[in-house]
This record gives C-alpha cells, sequence and structure tokens, in this order.
C-alpha cells in the first residue's frame, strides 16, 4: 500500500498546479467518457447485482447499488455541474496589511490527498472523484465491496481520461486493499493523506472516528427532517414532501421525519396521507396525528 500512497502523494503536487480551465475541461471529457461507456459499466454493475441477490441483500441496498441508463446519465450530469461551479482553488478570502508593511492574505488552497470511505452506491465513485478533482485534491476511494465492479469500471473511466491528458490516474483511484485491514491502515497513513471522509452508516462513521490518526471531517445520523410551517404553499409543500420521501426511498438522504404546524394540521395532514398512500408509502404518526388521520403508531 505505502507505493500506492506515495504516488497518490505525488499526484497532488500535479493536480494544485492546475488552471480552473483546465480541471474543467477535463472534468467535462470524465462525463463524456461516462456516457459512453455506460455498456460496460451497466455489465459491471449487473455482476454486482447477482452477487447482491446471492448474499440476499435489502432491497434498499440493491436500490443503492443498480443502475441503468438513466442513473448512469445523472452521475454525467451531476460532474458537468461540478465543472459548473466556481473555482474553489486561488480565491482571496481576506487580506490586510500588517504593521511593517506586508500584505497578508487568506487563500483557499487544496488539501492534498483525501480519502472516502462509502458503502453500496457507485455513483459516490464519480462524484467523489470529480469534487475532489475539481478542487485540485487527490480521491482514494474506497467503496463497499457489494459494488466492487461498478466501481471499478467508474473509476477505470475516470482515470483513462486523467491518462488521456498527461495526468496521473492516481488521481483519482480505488484503495487496493478494500478490506477491514486495508481501510484500518488507510486511517493511519497521516504521511500520505491529509483528511479522512467517512459516507455511510452510524457503524462506519464510529470505527473510523475513534481509530483514526489522520484528520476525519463525519456526518451524524441521519434522520432528515422536513417542517411545513403554516404559511407554507400547500401545493408545493406536497411536491416536496413526496419528492424527498418517494424519489428513493433506500438513500440516506430520503425523509424520515415531518413535523407539520399545529396550526394547519387538520387541513394538510388528510392531504399528506393522500398523497403517500398513491405512492405506497406507510405514514406513521403522533397520538396527536392519528387523531386527525389513519396513520400506524410511530414508536
Amino acid at each position: 500500500m505505502e507505493a500506492f500512497l506515495e504516488e497518490a502523494k505525488a499526484s497532488s503536487c500535479v493536480l494544485s498546479t492546475l488552471s480552473g480551465s483546465e480541471k474543467n475541461r477535463i472534468l467535462r471529457a470524465m462525463a463524456a467518457k461516462l456516457r459512453e461507456e455506460a455498456s460496460a459499466i451497466l455489465e459491471a454493475n449487473a455482476e454486482d447485482m447477482r452477487n447482491a441477490q446471492t448474499n440476499n441483500l435489502s432491497a434498499a441496498l440493491k436500490d443503492r447499488l443498480f443502475l441503468d441508463e438513466k442513473r448512469i446519465e445523472g452521475i454525467a450530469t451531476a460532474i458537468e455541474q461540478i465543472a459548473a461551479l466556481k473555482e474553489p482553488v486561488g480565491r482571496v478570502l481576506e487580506g490586510w496589511y500588517a504593521d511593517a508593511g506586508f500584505k497578508i492574505e487568506k487563500v483557499t488552497v487544496p488539501i492534498g490527498v483525501i480519502g472516502v470511505i462509502y458503502e453500496s452506491r457507485p455513483n459516490v465513485t464519480a462524484d467523489v472523484g470529480a469534487l475532489c478533482f475539481k478542487s485540485g485534491n487527490v480521491a482514494i476511494l474506497k467503496g463497499g465491496k457489494e459494488a466492487e465492479h461498478s466501481n471499478r469500471a467508474i473509476a477505470n473511466v475516470l482515470q483513462g481520461v486523467l491518462e488521456a491528458n498527461g495526468l496521473p490516474k492516481a488521481a483519482i483511484a480505488l484503495l487496493p486493499d478494500s478490506s477491514r485491514e486495508g481501510v484500518a491502515k488507510l486511517i493511519k497513513q497521516e504521511r500520505y493523506v491529509d483528511l479522512i471522509v467517512p459516507r455511510g452508516g452510524e457503524a462506519l462513521i464510529r470505527y473510523v472516528s475513534t481509530n483514526a490518526t489522520v484528520p476525519v471531517v463525519k456526518h451524524d445520523k441521519g434522520l432528515c427532517h422536513t417542517y411545513i410551517d403554516e404559511d407554507a404553499d400547500f401545493e408545493k409543500a406536497l411536491g416536496v414532501i413526496v419528492n424527498a420521501k418517494c424519489r428513493r426511498t433506500g438513500i440516506c438522504g430520503a425523509l424520515e421525519t415531518l413535523l407539520v404546524d399545529a396550526a394547519i394540521a387538520e387541513e394538510i395532514l388528510p392531504r399528506i396521507a393522500e398523497a403517500y398512500a398513491a405512492q405506497g408509502t406507510e405514514v406513521r404518526g403522533c397520538e396527536r396525528t392519528r387523531q386527525i388521520i389513519d396513520a400506524v403508531a410511530a414508536t
């Protein structure tokens, strides 16, 4: 692993010198190549899906894992959106003159090498790779074993574009040792890795936070909330909450808790129940909610 990490560290020096226009051009090329290689990616994903079926993965995990042409188009579009973002490197955040006459500026610079550990969603391979590249950082990617073939296919496409543009493929690379022991080593490599970002369930976050010697940026538990205020536009609110829950129920960003202003509860709760029933979504409610609509008791 040390040779791999040395290559990653060396690549960070190369990425930090790229101009914003160069990075954006390469990102757009990555998006185009993903579309071009969609068949190969889908073939790899089909193998992961067969393994998921054999291993009896949950429906939610299989949904996160699954790719089709529409989802690959979404991945490519997301990279193009990243390319369109304002250049994050070299921005002067503030500046002042010291008493001795020196001009001092706070300027944004790349972090260096970022290790990202995530679970079953192969689109994260492209999202994180592109975000790190845009910000001038090397991405070391450790996806879930259930998405191994999909992640490798996507990473191969991104690396191919890097090499075609004279850049090291180590700039966006999968961790070669994807075992738990490999992760344990990665999160202690402060000589080579500047930041670890765990993206996944509570157990993963706790493990990385407890054992890492590399600095960690983490999130906490999910439990996504939406609040409907008494002054809200009901039609817009209903559209938002149905999309937030039903677009993809298996993702960590799906709506889990809906809070409704008591002043509008009797008027809007029946419409909420009707909207979710049309989507086949079960509503669970507190005691006050269940006085207004039929709902399973929330526990």
